[in-house]
C-alpha cells in the first residue's frame, strides 16, 4: 500500500511510525550528477502548461504540493529531474524516488516519451 507524503508526515505527527520499501534496479545504473546535466525549470512556468497539469492530476499532487528546488522539484513522494536526454540511453528513468526525464517541452512533443512516461508512472508511482 502507499501513501502520500502527506499521509506519511501525519501520521509521522502522530508517532507512528513507517517502513518504507525501496526497490532498487541493480541493473540500470543510477544517474549521478556528474554524468547528467540537469535542466533547471521554472515551477510557475510548468504549471501553465495542460500536460503538467495533467500529469499533476493523475498521480494526486497539487502545485501547491510542490517545491521548486535548485536543479528538481520536490513533489513529495518523488523528486523530478529534468535532464538533457541526448546523453543517456533511456530518456525516462525512475529510480530511488527519483524520477528522471527530459525537459517538459521534448515529453509532451514525442508520442514514443509520452508512452513511456505515463508506463513509469503507472508502474512506480501508482
Amino acid at each position: 500500500m502507499s501513501i502520500s507524503q502527506r499521509q506519511f508526515d501525519h501520521l509521522t505527527e502522530m508517532g507512528i511510525s513507517l517502513w518504507q520499501h525501496r526497490s532498487h534496479d541493480n541493473n540500470s545504473p543510477e544517474p549521478s550528477s556528474s554524468e547528467q546535466k540537469f535542466i533547471q525549470v521554472k515551477l510557475d512556468e510548468l504549471s501553465k502548461q495542460q500536460f503538467f497539469s495533467d500529469l499533476l492530476l493523475s498521480i494526486d499532487v497539487s502545485v501547491g504540493e510542490i517545491t521548486e528546488q535548485v536543479d528538481h522539484l520536490d513533489l513529495g513522494l518523488f523528486n523530478w529531474f529534468f535532464v538533457d536526454s541526448s546523453k543517456q540511453e533511456s530518456p525516462i528513468q525512475f529510480q530511488q524516488n527519483s524520477l528522471y526525464t527530459p525537459a517538459l517541452e521534448q515529453l509532451s512533443k514525442r508520442p514514443e516519451l509520452k508512452k513511456a512516461l505515463w508506463q513509469t508512472i503507472s508502474t512506480k508511482l501508482l
